[in-house]
């Protein structure tokens, strides 16, 4: 075995957080450093995380800053690592007893290995299993950072790390990734436990009034060499993205303006399909589900019949929210 570098950030996390580390302490996979990185939490937490470093000082570090944010604590962590590998485990989630073993099994000689997961509602009672499969859009399809492990030499050497955006600051640290390396593996294994959190970022309406899943794929595109990427993969991750997008966003801004969002997001989109021999039109993805497919087509055909703003009003009617 080979040490892992679990990083956790920490921000404001007292009620969640010892539930992660435990699920840590708890693994079969003994060889691992647990890095906490409190990032200028107001409640107990730094407390609590003093209180594991007290009492497995060979193991765990306790870092902390002025608040920056989840991917500057991350990157706090990354810093500081000292193992071969690099897992990222958010606070308010937790990991099955032997799901470290199963991705060092599974990675093999690769730089990343991806697997599944499992949501959780508040309540701790199961939502769904979601398992990883092996085809080359599951890359695309699972783009946060919980549920995977980094060779840590692939971070280092590449000095890849966490932009400063509120939201999707997964995939741009992913493309990043992927952009460096092509040796990635699937994991049969689904042990990440991922707490559905209302009071998470994600669902803070200031955080997606500053930054817009769109923000993100333009700095991708503009700025992330994705040549060895399929083109046709990658344009429906970015169709799918500036969907995604106005759904979570559906009830927080009105329909004029959730209209030209769109509308602004596929003129940037026709770009990209041009520049790579693409057309705009309904795709489906054989990889996806029926679900998405017909959501991400739904607005294409809206769009195009130029009655967007008649998907828009239905949806703020139904209150619709895709987390």
């Amino acid at each position: 075995m080979v040490k892992i570098s679990v990083i956790i950030p920490v921000y404001n996390a007292e009620k969640f957080i010892e539930k992660g580390i435990n699920s840590i302490l708890n693994s079969t996979y003994k060889d691992f450093e647990l890095i906490l990185v409190n990032d200028g939490s107001k409640d107990k937490s730094l407390e609590i995380l003093k209180k594991y470093e007290k009492k497995y000082p060979k193991i765990i570090k306790v870092f902390t800053q002025n608040n920056q944010g989840v991917g500057a604590a991350r990157n706090l962590g990354i810093k500081n690592v000292s193992g071969k590998y690099i897992f990222f485990l958010d606070s308010d989630d937790w990991i099955e007893p032997d799901y470290l073993f199963k991705l060092y099994r599974d990675i093999k000689e690769n730089d990343i290995v991806i697997s599944g997961f499992k949501s959780y509602n508040i309540d701790d009672s199961l939502l769904f299993t979601e398992n990883a499969k092996n085809n080359p859009w599951t890359k695309f399809k699972y783009s946060a950072i919980g549920g995977k492990m980094f060779s840590s030499s692939l971070i280092l050497e590449n000095n890849i790390l966490f932009k400063n955006f509120k939201i999707c600051e997964d995939a741009y640290f992913l493309f990043e990734c992927y952009s460096k390396t092509s040796k990635i593996s699937i994991s049969k294994s689904s042990g990440y436990c991922w707490l559905k959190n209302p009071t998470s970022v994600t669902h803070t309406l200031n955080t997606r009034k500053s930054n817009s899943v769109f923000d993100v794929l333009k700095c991708i595109d503009a700025n992330i060499d994705c040549s060895n990427f399929d083109k046709k993969l990658l344009s429906y991750f970015y169709l799918k993205s500036i969907v995604l997008d106005i759904l979570l966003a559906i009830n927080d801004f009105s329909t004029d303006v959730l209209v030209k969002r769109f509308e602004d997001s596929i003129s940037w989109y026709k770009q990209f399909l041009k520049k790579n021999n693409l057309k705009f039109k309904t795709v489906y993805l054989k990889y996806e589900t029926l679900k998405i497919n017909f959501i991400v087509n739904t607005f294409v055909i809206f769009y195009k019949f130029k009655i967007l703003f008649v998907l828009i009003v239905l949806l703020k009617k139904g209150k619709v929210r895709i987390e």
